[in-house]
């Protein structure tokens, strides 16, 4: 086992993890299990975070239009539009949703699910 800092992930609990891939999405248990319920029961919104997990920054944000988020998943705008309606009021507690102008805010709490 290689002892080098850059070999390790810091986990929020404070505990440091073996680094064995170059990027990893990190959850918690509860999160991984409402993330899993999503998936579960509405594969175009567990689609569309996917999406967010996959382009937010360090910080857990995205700034994104529909109509971008639309075209990578090669889905219509307005049945990306319904994911996100239904991720707002249904999975909030896995990603805020903000709208401003025609733009989408998503936020995952970093705490919960973070990329290492």
């Amino acid at each position: 086992m290689n002892n080098n800092v850059n070999d390790k992930i810091l986990l929020p609990n404070g505990r440091a993890i073996e680094r064995k891939y170059e990027k990893a999405l990190i959850m918690d248990e509860a999160y991984q299990n409402r993330y899993e319920e999503l998936i579960m029961n509405n594969t175009k919104g567990g689609a569309v975070l996917m999406y967010v997990h996959s382009k937010m920054d360090e910080n857990g944000k995205l700034v994104s239009n529909l109509d971008c988020i639309a075209e990578a998943l090669n889905f219509s705008r307005s049945t990306v539009a319904r994911a996100v309606a239904f991720l707002k009021d249904e999975f909030s507690d896995l990603v805020a949703v903000d709208k401003q102008h025609n733009v989408s805010r998503f936020s995952v709490d970093t705490r919960r699910c973070f990329k290492a």
